[in-house]
């Protein structure tokens, strides 16, 4: 994945990531999203990306 793609890809996950954090009751999912979302505002790598968008889809 380029940081090209990256770029385009931060904004909507993490509002995605927002959004099912509000929804979602069950703890330990709540601090997971959290530390994604800590890892995407901290200028992740590539491989981290990648990690977390195929993570996300088990929410």
């Amino acid at each position: 994945m380029t940081y090209s793609a990256m770029f385009h890809l931060l904004e909507p996950l993490l509002m995605d990531l927002y959004n099912a954090r509000a929804k979602i009751v069950d703890s330990a999912k709540v601090e997971q999203i959290n530390r994604w979302i800590d890892t995407l505002q901290d200028n992740p790598t590539p491989k981290q990306l990648e990690e977390i968008l195929s993570r996300v889809k088990e929410l």
